[in-house]
């Protein structure tokens, strides 16, 4: 009735539960920014203290969605005669307007220079430039002068061999002219043998004699071939073809086959110098 009080100030216990229901618009509430497509995401705030949930599964949405991110796409570049089409596209979204927007041809060509006939050492070349876009070309039968340097190669006239100098030119691969005429190249050195023809056949008592030719400049060399062994078809005791004595054998000392009255005596000789040869081994 007459409002008087009392108890001032008597301290009242928080809850300790916040109340998040409050969709409140405001920066610190912010969960996403709002694109061309969305509206800003919120999180709830408490509405008695105002504290914000930061729960992602309870958020809401608020406010305007973003202006669209408009840039230009070439779909066919202009040429220098042709024109060409372009589109504006959002850079978030993606979606489309203006299709089929002209792009005015620019009306500068792309100048290349073409060579037509190239020059060489002593003749001038032909040239004509080209737009590398609608290909219309300019300035034909433009002269390329001639480059002045020759581009030399050895020309080999007269092989060598192996015992005969060869004969050797250069020559240019352009313009064919020549220089260093009758230059001589060294002689290789290097014989090609035929493979040997036996001139002598070796016996049981000689040697034989080979001889190699060379195929090219007819140069020939010597080969001893070894004494065939002594035969004895008919055992003997005396060699088919030489009729020498074999029924000592090859001596084990000289190698040799010693015949006849004083051969058995050097054979026998031999032996002894052969039992101590490998006696003192």
């Amino acid at each position: 009735s007459c409002h008087q009080t009392r108890n001032a100030n008597t301290s009242i216990p928080a809850t300790g539960a916040h109340d998040y229901s409050d969709a409140v618009v405001k920066e610190t509430a912010l969960k996403k920014e709002a694109t061309c497509t969305k509206q800003a995401e919120y999180y709830y705030s408490c509405a008695v203290c105002g504290a914000v949930e930061q729960n992602d599964s309870h958020t809401f949405f608020a406010g305007d969605t973003a202006p669209h991110s408009w840039s230009w796409i070439t779909d066919t570049p202009a040429t220098c005669g042709t024109a060409g089409v372009k589109h504006e596209e959002c850079a978030s979204c993606h979606q489309t307007r203006n299709a089929n927007t002209p792009i005015p041809a620019t009306g500068s060509h792309s100048w290349t220079w073409v060579t037509d006939t190239p020059a060489t050492c002593n003749t001038a070349g032909v040239k004509h430039e080209e737009c590398s876009s609608c290909h219309q070309t300019r300035n034909a039968n433009t002269s390329i002068p001639a480059t002045g340097a020759h581009s030399w190669i050895w020309v080999t006239d007269t092989p060598a061999t192996c015992g005969n100098a060869g004969v050797k030119h250069e020559e240019c691969t352009s313009c064919h002219i020549k220089r260093n005429e009758n230059t001589s190249i060294p002689v290789t050195g290097e014989h090609t043998w035929n493979g040997g023809v036996v001139s002598t056949p070796a016996t049981c008592t000689s040697d034989g004699v080979k001889v190699y030719t060379c195929n090219t400049c007819g140069r020939t060399y010597t080969e001893y071939t070894a004494k065939t062994a002594h035969s004895d078809s008919n055992g003997d005791g005396y060699c088919d073809a030489c009729g020498a004595e074999l029924s000592f054998g090859r001596c084990k000392y000289c190698g040799e086959i010693h015949t006849g009255f004083f051969g058995r005596i050097v054979g026998f000789f031999h032996n002894i110098l052969w039992f101590f040869k490998n006696l003192f081994r």
